[in-house]
């Protein structure tokens, strides 16, 4: 499977990674990755693909704000997609050969047909600040204390209009869904501060 989805994504600029089935290709910003988790049930197993997209301006804050170890640094990403959020389908199950050469032929096609467009679209804070406050604001991820100081992270480097606004609003909601978590609201409202006093350009 890796050798074949890599003939098929080498054109788009990707590189097999040493993981099993990553790839990764560079952006002006940061980077691509296209990934398939494998859970192994023999003879069943669960496959689930996915991509994520790199900002590097946001990962060098958040590095800092979540006091990210030196070697953890360069792997972290800043918005995740799985199959999910393109088809609603959690994880596909595979079989038999047959049904694996199947899977392969079915993510070429969700790969042209919707994560390139995706990637492309994202793949810089403009794009990925317009994304985060529609559509996928809305299908995104669970609302965890360090998705909504990413959220706020994007909305001011990407220099979103009421940014202050939108970071308080985020604020409140953590702290109404969440009211027993101290640590966390703390952790966004010292991200929120810090964002005050920074140049976002």
């Amino acid at each position: 499977m890796k050798k074949e989805l890599g003939a098929f994504l080498k054109p788009y600029g990707y590189k097999s990674q040493t993981s099993e089935t990553g790839f990764v290709r560079k952006t002006q910003e940061g980077n691509n990755m296209i990934g398939i988790a494998i859970v192994d049930y023999r003879p069943k197993f669960l496959l689930t693909p996915g991509c994520s997209i790199r900002i590097d301006a946001v990962e060098k804050i958040g590095h800092f704000l979540f006091n990210t170890m030196p070697k953890y640094q360069d792997g972290t990403t800043t918005i995740l997609a799985n199959s999910k959020f393109f088809t609603g389908v959690d994880e596909y199950k595979i079989t038999n050969v047959g049904g694996l050469h199947e899977f392969i032929d079915f993510f070429k096609k969700l790969y042209t047909d919707k994560i390139d467009g995706f990637l492309a679209a994202n793949s810089t804070l403009e794009g990925i600040a317009k994304t985060f406050f529609t559509d996928y604001i809305e299908r995104g991820p669970l609302f965890q204390h360090y998705h909504f100081i990413t959220r706020i992270i994007i909305a001011y480097l990407g220099k979103i209009e009421f940014y202050d606004l939108i970071a308080e609003e985020y604020y409140k909601i953590y702290c109404q869904n969440y009211p027993d978590s101290k640590k966390e609201q703390a952790e966004i409202r010292r991200a929120i501060e810090y964002l005050k006093n920074i140049d976002p350009d």
